[in-house]
């Protein structure tokens, strides 16, 4: 099984922390693993978001918006692929079933419509 890695500034790197575990409560079989960040990539994770924050905020509100509502439809379309993805099929036993939950989140579904352009502001 992969170690899972951190996404830092557009790129996978590894984790410079410990290495962690989840294991199946009935069987004690490997559910995952992740290396967790350490100082270096907290520091290095601030410093991409700091660098993003910038050109972000100034793009027009009605821009940032059309964005998030788009990566809403996105993980509403691809929720099962994304439940598979954390959990396969295989391992649901053991953990209960990501894909009916998946199913039954609305935030993800909801945050679009929070985020509807108010008048006068773009």
């Amino acid at each position: 099984m992969a170690v899972k890695a951190q996404f830092i500034a557009g790129q996978w790197l590894p984790g410079s922390g410990a290495t962690m575990s989840k294991l199946a409560p009935e069987d004690q079989s490997l559910l995952w693993q992740a290396a967790s960040a350490g100082a270096d990539d907290v520091q290095a994770a601030c410093a991409a978001a700091r660098a993003a924050f910038y050109p972000w905020s100034h793009r027009p509100l009605a821009e940032r918006i059309d964005v998030v509502q788009r990566f809403a439809a996105l993980l509403e379309t691809h929720k099962e692929a994304l439940a598979t993805l954390i959990f396969p099929r295989d391992q649901q036993a053991a953990v209960g079933d990501p894909h009916r939950s998946a199913g039954d989140d609305r935030q993800g579904r909801d945050l679009h419509r929070s985020l509807s352009p108010a008048d006068g502001l773009s």
